[in-house]
């Protein structure tokens, strides 16, 4: 059977069973067709040919698709389309594409073949003329036709280039070029690469160099000296496109482009208050939009640098040798003035930042990475997000990302408060917000105070809700949930839903029941020495509302035992206000109860024991 198009080979019968007898047509048929696919498969000594072209892997510079079984890293492998490199000691030597030859960087080509051909980029010599010929990509570089060289285009030199009747040569330097004089060693011209010439003269009161006027007979321009003034006129219309005044002005005629490579494209000093560049001109061109300063450079920055399309500098800012200076900044930006105008105006802004990029690992449209930031003014904001972290949860409001810190998120702070905790907090913080637990979250809100109150939490409503339902509100309510999944759910039996403690020490306990627990100390006080049912009974008219039953028919009693209830032993059951709001211990009024049933217990007890003699 013959092989698929991946090249696997599959046997045409089935394979023999054990125990069975094998049918010579099936075994004559696998042999026959096994020999024709040894026929069919490459010799490793060489013996035939290959009948279809012979498909590679592409490979690599270090494991090529076609190599050798001596040396595994050089050979041939495949680039890209239609493009193949060659490959010595696993590196790229040689690269053949449909755009041409190239020989990787480093190498060079010993002893070229220069042949007679019509290839661009490949040596020409004529062997009737004499004449080489080298080309660039598609036009003639350089030909020499005996002691004659004609050059195309540019001539790169890494030395002198010298004059040898003339004794003279033009001499490279690191940062200009000059023309010497052989004789001697002086610079005659001299061109830096900032553009400054200078022309030397050696005889005295002459002047080195004098232009009456310069015609640029190429380009149809002109350099036209005046009485006052230096101008650059186009020889078409005969108007200044650019000209210099004697006192140091220039005017341009039309727009400036600056392509300069820096560092200082447009730059200079001077000595009042504006640097380098003012701009005081008025726009009034009637477009739909003008602007007074547009900066939109196309970078790209080499390997791991970085692109700014503006970069402003403090550098040294010197300070006086007396008096106080107001301002140093590196950027100041000062609002603009609207002049009469009957169309209406939506947004006035100092600076307007429009957004932030879209494609980067942090996405800043304005980014502080150090110092105190101080904004004197009011603060608006759509949506605040602190630490580079979107919240799908949050549209508009704050949202604060304080990584794996485990302090204060949010710290509140006073001048004027000194509560002298700063073991724990800096003693003008007076409230702080922070996580609860390490890696667990939760919300630790707290308060710090030098006097009674460390916080005060105050619910302000417009209606009540007099409900008794499970469905209830008020005023402040506190709601327990627990995580079901990704959402929430109610709390399961007797969890806590409110927790008061002392120091982290619980003391009183609310949970999902609806149950209380109170820490009642570490002794149970009984109080056997006294009528409890009394006791109870005074303390209902003690508490009980003005004009209620109980507290009329019992004030008397009230007013005789008042003093007893008062002088019962450990913390007061009752404290009375001269106000008429009485607070009762409901932990020591429990235990009261519980002596109370007690006592009644006792008593009915005897009276059975009495009932039965």
């Amino acid at each position: 059977m013959p092989r698929s198009v991946s090249g696997v080979y599959t046997l045409p019968n089935a394979p023999v069973v054990t125990n069975t007898t094998i049918v010579s047509t099936d075994e004559n048929t696998t042999r026959s067709d096994i020999g024709s696919e040894l026929t069919n498969s490459l010799d490793r000594s060489g013996r035939g040919g290959m009948l279809a072209p012979l498909q590679l892997v592409d490979g690599t510079p270090s494991l090529p698709g076609l190599t050798f079984s001596t040396d595994v890293n050089t050979g041939m492998y495949r680039i890209g389309v239609d493009t193949i490199g060659f490959a010595v000691a696993g590196a790229l030597a040689l690269t053949i594409a449909t755009t041409g030859v190239t020989i990787a960087a480093g190498l060079t080509l010993s002893s070229p073949i220069l042949t007679a051909t019509t290839e661009v980029r490949t040596p020409i010599v004529d062997s009737v003329s004499g004449t080489l010929i080298l080309k660039g990509a598609t036009v003639t570089a350089v030909t020499i036709t005996g002691a004659n060289v004609a050059l195309a285009g540019n001539i790169a030199l890494s030395g002198n280039l010298l004059f040898n009747t003339a004794v003279s040569k033009i001499i490279p330097g690191a940062t200009s070029i000059s023309l010497r004089n052989f004789a001697d060693s002086a610079n005659n011209l001299l061109i830096t690469d900032a553009g400054a010439i200078t022309v030397r003269s050696t005889i005295t009161g002459v002047t080195a160099l004098s232009i009456e006027q310069l015609t640029l007979i190429i380009a149809t321009s002109k350099i036209v000296p005046g009485a006052t003034s230096l101008s650059l006129r186009n020889n078409a219309d005969n108007a200044d496109n650019w000209i210099l005044t004697d006192a140091g002005n220039g005017t341009l005629r039309g727009n400036l482009v600056v392509s300069g490579v820096g560092p200082h494209a447009i730059g200079g000093s001077r000595t009042d208050a504006y640097l380098t560049i003012l701009n005081n001109a008025n726009f009034t061109t009637g477009e739909t939009n003008v602007y007074g300063f547009v900066n939109f450079p196309g970078l790209t920055p080499a390997a791991n640098g970085s692109a700014l399309g503006m970069l402003v500098t403090g550098g040294t800012f010197q300070k006086a040798g007396s008096g106080t200076h107001s301002d140093f900044a590196t950027l100041e930006a000062d609002p603009f003035t609207v002049g009469a105008g009957a169309a209406a105006l939506t947004n006035a802004t100092t600076l307007k930042i429009s957004g932030a990029p879209s494609v980067g690992t942090n996405l800043r449209a304005l980014w502080v990475t150090a110092g105190l930031s101080q904004f004197d003014g009011s603060i608006q904001f759509a949506k605040l997000v602190r630490g580079g972290v979107a919240n799908s949860f949050n549209t508009f409001g704050l949202t604060l990302q304080q990584d794996a810190a485990d302090d204060e998120i949010l710290s509140l702070k006073s001048s004027d408060v000194a509560h002298g905790i700063t073991s724990v907090f800096e003693t003008d913080t007076y409230g702080a917000f922070r996580k609860r637990g390490g890696g667990s979250g939760g919300l630790q809100i707290v308060g710090i105070s030098a006097s009674s109150i460390g916080v005060q939490v105050s619910g302000i409503h417009t209606t009540d809700d007099t409900s008794k339902v499970s469905a209830s509100v008020g005023v402040v309510t506190i709601d327990g949930q627990l995580k079901s999944g990704t959402s929430l759910t109610s709390l399961g039996a007797n969890a806590n839903i409110l927790v008061v403690s002392n120091n982290a020490a619980a003391r009183f306990i609310l949970d999902a029941d609806g149950d209380s627990h109170q820490d009642v100390g570490t002794a149970w006080t009984n109080f056997d020495e006294h009528d409890d049912v009394a006791l109870l009974d005074a303390i209902a008219v003690a508490v009980a509302r003005p004009g209620d039953p109980l507290r009329d028919a019992f004030v008397a009693e009230l007013e005789a035992r008042r003093s007893q209830i008062e002088c019962l032993p450990g913390k007061a059951i009752v404290t009375f206000s001269d106000d008429g709001h009485h607070f009762v211990n409901m932990s020591r009024l429990a235990m009261l109860q519980h002596g109370a049933i007690r006592q009644l217990a006792a008593r009915l007890s005897t009276m059975e024991r009495i009932l039965l003699q």
